[in-house]
Parts: structure tokens; sequence; C-alpha cells
């Protein structure tokens, strides 16, 4: 019968030689005496070489099922920071090819919902399952790196290699990370940027772009990755109104190839443009979901009202402490 531990050398490896300057002996041990020492190092090259003895060890990869009726469900996630609960009892889904804004003031966890998605932040209870694979109770040895390769993120500050060509920043994740050739991870990077319109950069530095083509670039290098999940926080935030309708115009580009994006924004035309569904947070908690048409509307909800008047006003983003304080009871 086939063995069920395979000899890998991702996550772990004996390192057989002698403590030195380099590398101390450990309290009690003589320098005759080898020392043992474990790296969790998932995406480490399986045919690593040196003086590392390879051990029989099970990388746990996530189990991913390929068409579940929801793509992303979130069930009773809770968050917290010290003292503040950021998300509380969260719930919602999102199916295949759908496109969810969330919107809501600054501080309701709107962009933590997506670095929990994405497992940058780790959640206190709850369940969060992606393509069926629930991520909150993965096993240990779980490869993050290769979850994270199929799950692209576009941050408010593009995150861009300084040092790198826009050519060399949107390659560097399908042949680092999934060993695709450089060759035809270049001509994908070409093809990705004449998607966004910026095929005549592609051997400029970051440094020369505007910001708005420093997003395009990295909306590019996310879906070099050939994710069909993208997680968007605020990528107009820093624009101005004119680089901001650039990158609004690639986004709903990708909305109509049926991409599912999760994105967080305070643009509300984009977002009622966009959308198939629009949730609404309020102190970490969904306050209202529906449809673009909802929010076309008077609302209900007294924060989400007075949100939306604000910001169809042109007035700066409302934060999350400003309108609970708004709209607490008067004391009696």
């Amino acid at each position: 019968m086939e063995s069920p531990v395979t000899w890998h050398s991702l996550g772990a490896w004996f390192d057989w030689r002698r403590p030195g300057p380099c590398f101390p002996s450990p309290k009690g041990y003589t320098n005759k005496e080898r020392v043992y020492r474990f790296d969790n190092l998932a995406g480490m090259d399986p045919c690593r070489t040196g003086r590392g003895l390879r051990l029989p060890v099970t990388i746990q990869k996530p189990t991913l099922h390929q068409d579940p009726a929801e793509i992303i469900r979130f069930t009773g996630v809770c968050k917290r920071f010290g003292d503040q609960s950021v998300l509380q009892d969260l719930n919602f889904e999102i199916y295949p090819g759908e496109t969810v804004v969330l919107m809501g003031p600054s501080g309701c966890g709107k962009s933590t919902v997506l670095r929990c998605l994405n497992k940058l932040e780790a959640v206190d209870a709850g369940d969060i399952e992606v393509r069926g694979f629930n991520i909150t109770r993965a096993p240990r040895r779980t490869n993050w790196n290769q979850y994270r390769a199929n799950i692209g993120m576009v941050f408010q500050q593009f995150n861009l290699f300084p040092h790198m060509t826009v050519l060399d920043n949107i390659t560097i994740g399908p042949v680092k990370v999934k060993g695709v050739d450089k060759a035809a991870a270049r001509q994908q990077a070409m093809a990705l940027l004449e998607r966004v319109g910026l095929v005549e950069k592609a051997d400029r530095y970051p440094i020369t772009l505007s910001g708005g083509e420093k997003q395009r670039v990295s909306i590019a290098r996310a879906l070099a990755m050939s994710s069909d999940i993208l997680l968007m926080d605020e990528p107009t935030s820093a624009l101005d109104p004119v680089m901001t309708a650039e990158v609004l115009r690639t986004i709903q580009t990708l909305s109509q190839e049926g991409i599912t994006l999760l994105i967080v924004t305070h643009e509300v035309d984009f977002a009622l443009r966009v959308a198939d569904r629009i949730l609404f947070f309020d102190q970490g908690q969904i306050a209202v979901e529906g449809p673009p048409d909802v929010f076309t509307q008077p609302l209900n909800h007294p924060m989400a009202r007075q949100y939306f008047e604000l910001l169809r006003a042109g007035k700066p983003v409302p934060d999350q402490s400003e309108l609970v304080q708004k709209h607490q009871p008067e004391a009696v």
C-alpha cells in the first residue's frame, strides 16, 4: 500500500551541520552534536539543493471545489483589534461572476473583510469558505501562498516594485509563484497591458507613471495570476477625478467579463453602475443589502441615509465614530 506521506521539501527539512557563529548551538549542546532545524517555508523550491536532508512530510494544499453554489461564504465571522470589535457576526455569500460592492463609513470593517478573506488577518470566530474550502479551520500546514495565488488583491497604494519595470512587476508573480515560463509570462503580461490600455508603458518604471496608470498596472498584475476572484480595497482613493475615471472603466470591463469582484469603494455613482449587489456596513455588520436600485431610493436606515447624502453632496467620507455619535439617542 502506498504510504500517505510523501517526500517533500516545502515545509520541513533537517539541516545537518555543526553549530557555528552563524548557527549558534542550543543551550546544553556541544559542538560535536548536530542540530535539528525546522523551516515552515511555504513555496520553497522542492528541488532545493544544499546540505539539507529532505524529510517525509505532508503539506496540506487547499482542496477547492470547482463550481460551488457560492464562491465565497461568511458565516458568523467576528474580528476584534484589542477592545474594538470590527466585525460582528457577519454573514453573507458571493456567487461566481458576481460583483459585490462594500460601502460604509471609514472604520466600519470593509477593508478587514478583504484582509480576512485573503488570510492577511485571522478571524476570532466564525467561518470563511472560498470555493468550498474553509480557510478558518484549515490544517496548520496549509500552503497559504498557493491559496493567495488564486485570489487577486488590488491595494489602495498600488504596491508596485519601484526597481522593476511595469512588465517585470506583472511577470514576477506567475514566474516565481506558479513556475510559469518567462517567455509565456511576458506574452501574457503584454496581453494584459493591452487589456488595460498600457502596452506602451511596458518598459517604464513605476515612478514615471501617473496614479491611474499605476493602479491599472496593479490590476493587470492581479489578473496575471489567472485569478477568478479579485479583491479591490478602495482602488481609486488616492486618485484625482480624471485618473479615477480611467480605473473605473477598467474595473467595469472586468465586471462585464464575469470575474468575481469584491470591491470596497466610496464612489457612489460607480457602485450603482457596476454592482450586482451593494452591502452597506454599520459597526461591523451589514445594515442594508440589496441591488443598486435599493440605494437610489431614500433609505430607512438613518446612518446609511446620511452616508449617501454626504457623498452625493461631495462632502468628505464620514468616519464611523462621527456617524455613530450623531445617531446616538439623547440621554434622558
